[in-house]
Formats: C-alpha cells, structure tokens, sequence
C-alpha cells in the first residue's frame, strides 16, 4: 500500500489547503500521514502567543495549542489520515512577537531548524513515504517557509508535491512563488468528488473559522470558489512538484 507523508506548518494547513486531494488518495488505498510541526504547547500563554489566543475569542486559561491538536486529531480522522504532533513551538514562542515579524525575515536567535529537520528525517527513515507533501509557503509566514526548508534539505529521491497555502493564497492570489519551486512542474488535481469531505474535515477546526474566513458558511464559500477559480470552473487542488508527484497525485 503506498503512504504519503504531509509536512503541515500548523494545525490546520494540510487540510485547508489540499484537504480535497488528501479524500482522493485515501480513497484510492494510500496511507496518508500528516505530520504537523509547529504544536507545542505554552500553558498559560504569554506575550504575542497569548495575543493570537485571544484574536481567536479564547480564554486566557484555555491550552490553545492542546484544543488545536484535539480539532486537527478529529479532522484528519474525519477525512481517514493518521495525524501526528511534532511538538515543536510555533514562531510566537521563538521570538517574533508581531504579526509583520511573523511574514519578515528569519530572527538571528531562531534556531528551530536542526530540530525539525531532525523530525522530519526521523518521519521518513520510520514511513517510507512514496510521496512527499508540503506547503509552497505562498505569503511568507515563516513557519511556513521553514517547513519547505526542511523539505529541500531531506536526502533521498522523492515524489514531492507541494501545495498552494490556504487563506493565503485567497488573500495574495498573486504572492510570489519561491524560485527552487518555479523550477518544479505546476499541476492540478481534479477534486469535484471530494471537495465536501474537504470542507467537512476544515469545519472541524472550530478556533480558527471566525478568524481565518468569518465564520463555517464563509469558509465552505472561500475554499469551494478558490477550488472552482484555480481550475477555471472545474474544481482543482493545484500544486508545484516533480512528475513522478504528479503521477502519484493522478488517478
């Protein structure tokens, strides 16, 4: 049975960006694994980390990061992937304590990289994954940008495909694609048969609706027209990866 292993920033990222194409493998017998990095916990949250607890409309005594793990459990199971937790602190408990500092250039005193590359070499030494997934890191957050980092650095010839970064992409249609990207093929997967279970499982990550879209309806709205936009009326998932990604992403 083949197994794809998806590297996600956050603990939402995989699902609402290709959610769709992650039903699709699943249905056709792929194992699927979903590794988030950026997990840990900060209980009580403090500084700029408690702030984004708060934008969310949580309690200051709520552990954000252990009711995010439970959403992403449930919503992975929805869709039949397995998900893990690296447990490794998210940028606002490594030192950038605003919102622009989280899209700027990387802090000379964040030196999470040698441990996630740790991480992610330990996942594919463990899974043997025939297909390797990430995010493009459209937008620049810089958890995103070092998980495609990491992803560049891992030995071995892999299937990688990597998608497009939801909400980013629907807020920067036009964001700049990283250059060792553009070099990659771009292609679509076809997802009119699994974009409600991808709305679905996305619905199950409760704190971050309001947030991130305006609500559950605005949400299902958002990734339904970027699905219907990217394949100009035909519902796709697009991504820039090799082609032997492509064909492991094509029925």
């Amino acid at each position: 049975m083949p197994t794809a292993l998806l590297i996600s920033p956050h603990l939402d990222d995989a699902v609402f960006s290709c959610g769709a194409s992650v039903a699709l493998l699943i249905e056709r017998g792929w194992d699927l694994c979903v590794a988030t990095a950026f997990t840990k916990s900060r209980h009580p949250a403090t500084g700029f980390a408690l702030e984004n607890q708060r934008d969310k409309g949580l309690a200051d005594d709520v552990d954000y990061m252990a009711l995010r793990r439970d959403e992403d459990a449930e919503a992975l199971t929805r869709l039949g992937a397995e998900a893990r937790h690296l447990d490794l602190p998210e940028a606002p408990m490594r030192g950038y304590e605003t919102a622009d500092a989280l899209f700027g250039d990387y802090l000379a005193t964040d030196h999470i990289d040698p441990a996630l590359q740790d991480a992610i070499d330990d996942l594919i030494e463990e899974l043997r994954p025939n297909l390797l997934m990430g995010p493009s890191a459209l937008g620049g957050h810089v958890d995103h940008r070092r998980v495609l980092d990491a992803l560049f650095e891992t030995t071995g010839d892999h299937a990688t495909a990597f998608w497009r970064d939801v909400p980013y992409v629907i807020r920067h249609p036009h964001a700049a694609l990283d250059t060792r990207l553009g070099v990659l093929d771009e292609f679509a997967v076809t997802v009119d048969g699994a974009l409600d279970r991808k709305v679905e499982a996305a619905a199950l990550y409760v704190s971050q609706l309001q947030f991130q879209f305006g609500g559950r309806d605005a949400m299902a709205k958002a990734l339904t027209d970027l699905a219907h936009a990217e394949g100009a009326g035909v519902p796709v998932e697009r991504f820039h990866g090799t082609p032997a990604g492509l064909r492991a992403m094509q029925p």
